[in-house]
Protein backbone atom coordinates (compact mmCIF):
# COMPACT_ATOMS: atom_id res chain seq x y z
CA UNK A 1 0.00 0.00 0.00
CA UNK A 2 2.94 2.67 0.64
CA UNK A 3 4.69 1.90 -2.20
CA UNK A 4 1.25 2.38 -4.69
CA UNK A 5 0.58 5.90 -2.36
CA UNK A 6 4.46 7.44 -3.69
CA UNK A 7 3.10 6.33 -7.37
CA UNK A 8 0.14 8.79 -6.81
CA UNK A 9 2.06 11.17 -5.30
CA UNK A 10 4.30 11.41 -8.39
CA UNK A 11 2.23 11.39 -10.60
CA UNK A 12 0.02 14.10 -9.41
CA UNK A 13 3.28 16.34 -9.25
CA UNK A 14 4.18 15.70 -12.93
CA UNK A 15 0.66 16.01 -14.18
CA UNK A 16 0.14 19.41 -12.35
CA UNK A 17 3.69 20.62 -13.97
CA UNK A 18 2.90 19.63 -17.30
CA UNK A 19 -0.81 21.27 -16.91
CA UNK A 20 0.88 24.32 -16.00
CA UNK A 21 -0.45 27.75 -18.21
CA UNK A 22 1.91 30.11 -19.54
CA UNK A 23 1.60 34.10 -20.07
CA UNK A 24 2.69 35.07 -23.07
CA UNK A 25 1.53 38.35 -23.24
CA UNK A 26 4.71 40.55 -24.52
CA UNK A 27 5.14 44.46 -25.88
CA UNK A 28 6.46 44.65 -29.58
CA UNK A 29 8.81 47.81 -30.93
CA UNK A 30 10.01 47.47 -35.26
CA UNK A 31 11.93 49.66 -37.54
CA UNK A 32 11.61 49.33 -40.76
CA UNK A 33 14.63 50.92 -43.19
CA UNK A 34 15.19 51.25 -46.73
CA UNK A 35 18.70 52.70 -48.08
CA UNK A 36 18.57 53.47 -51.75
CA UNK A 37 21.83 54.22 -53.65
CA UNK A 38 22.45 55.88 -56.71
CA UNK A 39 25.08 56.71 -58.94
CA UNK A 40 27.25 54.10 -60.34
CA UNK A 41 30.33 55.88 -58.55
CA UNK A 42 28.33 54.08 -55.43
CA UNK A 43 27.39 50.90 -57.05
CA UNK A 44 23.66 51.40 -57.50
CA UNK A 45 21.64 49.48 -55.11
CA UNK A 46 18.85 49.29 -52.90
CA UNK A 47 18.16 47.28 -49.15
CA UNK A 48 15.16 46.83 -46.78
CA UNK A 49 16.14 46.26 -43.33
CA UNK A 50 13.09 45.10 -40.39
CA UNK A 51 13.97 44.78 -36.93
CA UNK A 52 11.49 43.30 -34.04
CA UNK A 53 12.06 43.65 -30.36
CA UNK A 54 10.14 42.11 -27.84
CA UNK A 55 9.57 41.61 -23.70
CA UNK A 56 7.48 40.04 -21.75
CA UNK A 57 4.59 41.88 -19.85
CA UNK A 58 4.64 40.02 -17.00
CA UNK A 59 7.78 37.72 -16.34
CA UNK A 60 10.41 35.66 -19.01
CA UNK A 61 7.58 32.51 -19.39
CA UNK A 62 8.79 29.03 -18.99
CA UNK A 63 8.94 28.49 -23.06
CA UNK A 64 12.53 27.18 -24.67
CA UNK A 65 12.01 29.80 -27.84
CA UNK A 66 9.85 31.72 -29.85
CA UNK A 67 9.46 31.13 -33.58
CA UNK A 68 10.01 33.90 -36.19
CA UNK A 69 7.77 34.17 -39.27
CA UNK A 70 6.95 36.49 -42.17
CA UNK A 71 3.85 36.43 -44.31
CA UNK A 72 3.37 38.73 -47.71
CA UNK A 73 -0.74 38.49 -47.47
CA UNK A 74 -1.20 38.33 -43.49
CA UNK A 75 -2.23 34.60 -44.08
CA UNK A 76 0.96 32.33 -45.29
CA UNK A 77 3.41 32.55 -43.11
CA UNK A 78 6.81 30.85 -43.28
CA UNK A 79 9.33 30.72 -40.60
CA UNK A 80 12.55 32.50 -40.86
CA UNK A 81 14.26 31.93 -37.11
CA UNK A 82 14.26 30.57 -34.14
CA UNK A 83 15.38 31.97 -31.34
CA UNK A 84 15.93 31.22 -27.50
CA UNK A 85 13.92 32.44 -25.15
CA UNK A 86 15.09 35.25 -22.90
CA UNK A 87 13.87 38.35 -21.46
CA UNK A 88 14.50 40.87 -24.38
CA UNK A 89 14.70 39.45 -27.79
CA UNK A 90 15.47 40.79 -30.99
CA UNK A 91 15.21 39.55 -34.84
CA UNK A 92 16.65 41.57 -37.93
CA UNK A 93 15.37 40.66 -41.23
CA UNK A 94 17.50 41.81 -44.37
CA UNK A 95 16.05 39.27 -46.61
CA UNK A 96 16.17 40.40 -50.86
CA UNK A 97 12.36 39.64 -50.91
CA UNK A 98 11.58 42.56 -48.62
CA UNK A 99 10.94 45.51 -50.94
CA UNK A 100 10.33 49.49 -50.60
CA UNK A 101 6.49 50.57 -50.18
CA UNK A 102 4.96 47.70 -49.05
CA UNK A 103 3.64 46.02 -45.92
CA UNK A 104 4.90 42.94 -44.36
CA UNK A 105 3.67 40.33 -41.38
CA UNK A 106 5.31 38.83 -38.98
CA UNK A 107 4.34 36.70 -36.36
CA UNK A 108 5.80 35.22 -33.39
CA UNK A 109 4.98 32.16 -31.70
CA UNK A 110 6.11 30.41 -28.97
CA UNK A 111 7.57 26.69 -28.42
CA UNK A 112 7.99 24.27 -25.57
CA UNK A 113 9.07 20.70 -26.63
CA UNK A 114 7.14 20.08 -29.94
CA UNK A 115 4.23 22.08 -28.51
CA UNK A 116 3.38 25.74 -30.61
CA UNK A 117 1.27 28.45 -28.94
CA UNK A 118 0.51 31.52 -31.17
CA UNK A 119 1.51 35.23 -29.30
CA UNK A 120 1.49 38.08 -31.60
CA UNK A 121 0.96 39.05 -35.26
CA UNK A 122 2.39 42.37 -36.06
CA UNK A 123 2.12 44.60 -39.17
CA UNK A 124 5.12 46.40 -40.44
CA UNK A 125 4.61 49.26 -43.02
CA UNK A 126 8.43 49.64 -45.63
CA UNK A 127 8.53 53.35 -46.41
CA UNK A 128 9.28 54.25 -50.22
CA UNK A 129 12.77 54.94 -51.80
CA UNK A 130 14.53 58.37 -51.56
CA UNK A 131 15.08 59.73 -54.90
CA UNK A 132 17.40 62.48 -55.93
CA UNK A 133 16.16 65.00 -59.05
CA UNK A 134 19.47 66.98 -58.72
CA UNK A 135 22.17 66.39 -58.56
CA UNK A 136 20.88 64.06 -62.03
CA UNK A 137 24.62 63.41 -63.24
CA UNK A 138 27.90 62.33 -61.58
CA UNK A 139 29.93 64.82 -63.18
CA UNK A 140 28.89 68.45 -62.05
CA UNK A 141 29.97 71.86 -62.10
CA UNK A 142 28.83 74.32 -59.46
CA UNK A 143 27.45 77.35 -61.09
CA UNK A 144 26.63 80.98 -59.18
CA UNK A 145 28.90 79.40 -56.30
CA UNK A 146 25.46 77.46 -55.45
CA UNK A 147 25.08 73.90 -55.02
CA UNK A 148 21.10 72.82 -55.58
CA UNK A 149 19.80 69.38 -54.56
CA UNK A 150 16.46 68.72 -54.75
CA UNK A 151 14.79 65.63 -54.12
CA UNK A 152 11.09 63.79 -54.22
CA UNK A 153 9.13 64.15 -51.07
CA UNK A 154 8.01 60.96 -49.32
CA UNK A 155 4.66 60.80 -47.78
CA UNK A 156 4.17 60.77 -44.76
CA UNK A 157 7.68 62.25 -43.33
CA UNK A 158 7.26 65.79 -42.44
CA UNK A 159 11.29 66.78 -42.49
CA UNK A 160 14.67 66.02 -44.28
CA UNK A 161 17.90 65.65 -43.28
CA UNK A 162 20.59 66.27 -46.10
CA UNK A 163 24.44 65.92 -45.24
CA UNK A 164 27.39 66.27 -46.98
CA UNK A 165 30.24 63.70 -47.01
CA UNK A 166 33.83 63.29 -48.13
CA UNK A 167 34.80 59.81 -50.19
CA UNK A 168 32.39 57.43 -51.48
CA UNK A 169 32.57 53.92 -50.13
CA UNK A 170 30.53 51.44 -51.87
CA UNK A 171 29.31 49.17 -49.20
CA UNK A 172 25.74 50.17 -47.35
CA UNK A 173 27.13 49.07 -44.37
CA UNK A 174 29.84 51.34 -44.75
CA UNK A 175 27.52 54.09 -45.57
CA UNK A 176 25.37 54.12 -42.66
CA UNK A 177 27.97 53.40 -40.18
CA UNK A 178 31.36 54.74 -41.25
CA UNK A 179 30.23 57.89 -43.16
CA UNK A 180 30.97 60.42 -40.95
CA UNK A 181 31.87 64.07 -40.27
CA UNK A 182 29.97 65.87 -42.73
CA UNK A 183 31.02 69.10 -44.31
CA UNK A 184 27.50 69.79 -44.41
CA UNK A 185 24.34 69.22 -42.34
CA UNK A 186 21.06 70.40 -42.35
CA UNK A 187 17.15 69.52 -41.60
CA UNK A 188 14.45 70.95 -44.08
CA UNK A 189 10.77 70.72 -44.72
CA UNK A 190 11.03 71.16 -48.25
CA UNK A 191 12.45 69.25 -51.35
CA UNK A 192 15.33 71.64 -52.74
CA UNK A 193 17.71 73.11 -51.04
CA UNK A 194 20.20 75.59 -52.30
CA UNK A 195 23.68 75.28 -51.02
CA UNK A 196 25.78 78.78 -51.49
CA UNK A 197 29.63 79.47 -50.80
CA UNK A 198 29.84 75.36 -52.18
CA UNK A 199 33.11 75.97 -54.13
CA UNK A 200 34.64 76.53 -50.70
CA UNK A 201 33.03 73.76 -49.08
CA UNK A 202 33.18 71.15 -51.89
CA UNK A 203 36.49 71.75 -53.41
CA UNK A 204 37.48 70.06 -56.54
CA UNK A 205 39.16 66.85 -56.14
CA UNK A 206 39.48 63.43 -57.78
CA UNK A 207 38.19 62.04 -54.47
CA UNK A 208 33.81 61.90 -55.07
CA UNK A 209 31.42 63.56 -52.52
CA UNK A 210 28.31 61.86 -51.43
CA UNK A 211 25.03 63.48 -50.85
CA UNK A 212 22.79 61.85 -47.53
CA UNK A 213 19.03 62.48 -47.78
CA UNK A 214 16.97 60.83 -44.81
CA UNK A 215 13.49 61.25 -43.08
CA UNK A 216 12.00 59.28 -40.56
CA UNK A 217 9.00 58.59 -38.33
CA UNK A 218 8.65 58.44 -34.38
CA UNK A 219 5.87 56.49 -32.49
CA UNK A 220 4.51 58.62 -29.70
CA UNK A 221 8.51 60.20 -29.38
CA UNK A 222 9.29 56.85 -27.99
CA UNK A 223 11.30 55.30 -31.21
CA UNK A 224 11.89 55.75 -34.73
CA UNK A 225 10.00 53.86 -36.42
CA UNK A 226 10.54 53.85 -40.18
CA UNK A 227 13.26 55.69 -41.67
CA UNK A 228 14.26 56.26 -45.63
CA UNK A 229 17.69 56.65 -46.82
CA UNK A 230 18.94 57.91 -49.94
CA UNK A 231 22.81 58.17 -50.87
CA UNK A 232 24.22 59.75 -54.16
CA UNK A 233 27.87 60.70 -54.99
CA UNK A 234 29.32 63.52 -57.25
CA UNK A 235 32.64 64.65 -58.54
CA UNK A 236 33.43 67.98 -59.24
CA UNK A 237 34.75 69.16 -62.54
CA UNK A 238 35.85 72.26 -63.63
CA UNK A 239 33.55 75.09 -65.26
Amino acid sequence: MKKLFGFLVVFLIIGCDTGMEVNLECWVKHTAEVVNVETSILGEKSQVFVNLIWGWTLQRPQIDAVIVERSNDSTNFVALDTIPIDTVMYFNDADSALKPNTKVYYRLNSLYGKAIDHIIDISVEIPSVQHFHQPDTEFISIINDTLCISFTRLSGFDTTDIAIYKGAPKSIDSLINYLTNPLYDTTIADTILYISRADSLFPIDTVPYTIKISSSKMANLDYITDTSIGFRAFIREQK
